[in-house]
C-alpha cells in the first residue's frame, strides 16, 4: 500500500469512526432510557442490557453504516479540499480514478459487511434479543419459550413428505409424537408413527415407530410394523431447513413480512420444500 493509499484512509476511517460511535452511543442512550421502564419488569440486570444492546447492534449497524461512511467521506473531501491537497495530488500525477482506489476499497469492505451481517447476525437477533428479555421471568429461565414448537405442521411438497410434529424443540432438534406421511415414487403411501425423533450424525432417529404401508393402486393396508429405532437417512428436512420454516410460518400478515428479518439461506430453505414452481419428483423416506 502507498503511503497516499494510507494516508487517504487514515483521514477517512477518523471521522467514519466518530460519526458511527457518535450514532451508537446516541441510539444506545436514547433507547436505553425509553426502555429501562421494561427492563425492570423483565428483572434484567447491567449484564443482560449489555447482552440485550451486543445482540440488537446488528441490526442498527445495517443501517448506520452507509450513512457514516457518506458523512466520514463528505468530511474528508471538504477538508482535503479547505487545505488543496486534492489539488496538490492530481499535479503530482494522482489521476482521478487512482485517488479514489482507499474509497473505493472502503465502500467494497464495508458492503460485505453488511452482507455477513444481514445474513449472520440480524436474522436471529431480535428473536435472542427476547430470549435475553424472558429469561429470568419465572419458569423462563432454563428452557425460552421459543425453543419448543407446539403442533407443528409442515410440508416437503417437493418429495411429498407431510410432517405433524406434537412438540418440537428447536435448539436440541428433539421432536415427540411425529407422525409422517411419504409419496414414495411408485405411487404407494408409508405412514410413520414415532414416540420421539432425535437429530443425530446428520440423520432422524426415530424411537418406539409404528409402520403402515398403503400399497399403490390398491385399497389394501399392509399389517403395521414394530421397531424400537428407525433411522431415516438422506432426508433434506434438516433441523436448520425446519427452524427456516417455523420462523417464515409466524408472517402470517403483510407487516410481519415487511418487518422480519430473513436471511438469502432461510428463504432458501423455504423455497426447498414449497417449490411450486418445481416439477414433483421427490425422494422416498
Amino acid at each position: 500500500m502507498r503511503l497516499i493509499d494510507r494516508y487517504l484512509l487514515r483521514e477517512l476511517l477518523i471521522p467514519l469512526g466518530y460519526c458511527l460511535g457518535g450514532f451508537l452511543v446516541f441510539w444506545i442512550s436514547f433507547d436505553l432510557f425509553k426502555s429501562l421502564n421494561d427492563f425492570q419488569r423483565y428483572n434484567m440486570q447491567a449484564g443482560d442490557i449489555v447482552h440485550y444492546y451486543l445482540l440488537t447492534a446488528p441490526e442498527l449497524l445495517v443501517l448506520l453504516l452507509p450513512v457514516a461512511l457518506l458523512l466520514g467521506l463528505l468530511y474528508a473531501l471538504t477538508n482535503h479540499a479547505r487545505h488543496h491537497e486534492l489539488t496538490a495530488i492530481r499535479a503530482a500525477g494522482v489521476s482521478l480514478w487512482r485517488l479514489s482506489v482507499p474509497y473505493l476499497g472502503t465502500g467494497l469492505v464495508f458492503a460485505l459487511v453488511l452482507f455477513w451481517l444481514n445474513e449472520s447476525l440480524v436474522p436471529d437477533g431480535t428473536e435472542r434479543a427476547e430470549q435475553i428479555l424472558l429469561r429470568r421471568q419465572t419458569g423462563q429461565t432454563q428452557t425460552p419459550a421459543k425453543d419448543w414448537t407446539r403442533n407443528l405442521v409442515f410440508e416437503n411438497e417437493l418429495d411429498q413428505r407431510h410432517w405433524q410434529i406434537g412438540y418440537y424443540h428447536v435448539a436440541a432438534a428433539v421432536m415427540r409424537r411425529p407422525q409422517i406421511d411419504c409419496m414414495n415414487p411408485d405411487g404407494s403411501h408409508r405412514r410413520i408413527f414415532a414416540e420421539g425423533a432425535l437429530w443425530e450424525n446428520g440423520t432422524w432417529v426415530l424411537t418406539n415407530v409404528e409402520e403402515v404401508v398403503y400399497p399403490a393402486h390398491t385399497n389394501l393396508v399392509l399389517p403395521p410394523t414394530h421397531s424400537a429405532t428407525l433411522v431415516l437417512s438422506n432426508l433434506p428436512e434438516t433441523p436448520e431447513l425446519i427452524a427456516s420454516e417455523i420462523k417464515i410460518s409466524h408472517l402470517n400478515s403483510v407487516k410481519a413480512v415487511r418487518q422480519a428479518q430473513l436471511s438469502i439461506r432461510d428463504l432458501r430453505h423455504y423455497l426447498r420444500l414449497h417449490p411450486n414452481w418445481m416439477s414433483n419428483g421427490g425422494t422416498s423416506c
